[in-house]
């Protein structure tokens, strides 16, 4: 099943017009997120609101993807716990899911800027599970998008959803390219 058709009338829907370029949008007007979110549910998404102000910890992060998402009572808390649980929301067929974050500036600028050995922070890991998530679940035809509303208009978040080229499966291990 194809998330989309070719004909011309799709292309102008907003889930089109979101996904197009990647699986997250930046809003800066409360208005118009709920402009978009009202279509969205009229068109068979379910809706997830998080107020990403009162994300002052990462234990507060995870309580409310807990508490919003419905996660199960062994969920981890940790960031790898919300890659796992992100794979097993389900999808309605007919529409999408819908994930708003609202004031996720306010969590960018404080508790997401902390930043882990990578050097990513704590906001860019979690828009980036959301978008590996969203193209993942792609594959199968289900649609996940993340509105991410911002009293900043400047807010930007470079490379995210990003992938690198990969070796084909028969090759993944670096012993079957004849490497130690």
């Amino acid at each position: 099943m194809s998330v989309f058709s070719r004909e011309p009338s799709e292309w102008q829907r907003l889930d089109w017009r979101l996904l197009q370029n990647g699986a997250i949008a930046l809003y800066s007007r409360a208005a118009r997120v709920s402009e978009d979110i009202q279509w969205l549910r009229d068109h068979g998404y379910d809706i997830y609101e998080f107020r990403c102000d009162h994300w002052q910890s990462e234990e507060l992060v995870h309580e409310d993807f807990k508490r919003v998402l419905r996660f199960p009572e062994y969920y981890g808390k940790n960031f790898d716990a919300l890659d796992d649980c992100f794979s097993d929301i389900s999808i309605p067929e007919d529409g999408g899911v819908a994930l708003v974050f609202y004031r996720f500036d306010a969590y960018a600028k404080t508790a997401g800027a902390m930043r882990t050995h990578s050097g990513r922070s704590h906001a860019e890991i979690i828009l980036d599970i959301i978008a590996t998530r969203s193209r993942y679940f792609l594959l199968t035809g289900e649609r996940l998008v993340l509105l991410v509303q911002s009293d900043d208009p400047r807010l930007r978040f470079e490379h995210i959803g990003c992938i690198s080229a990969t070796w084909n499966p028969k090759e993944w291990l670096n012993t079957s390219r004849g490497l130690p």
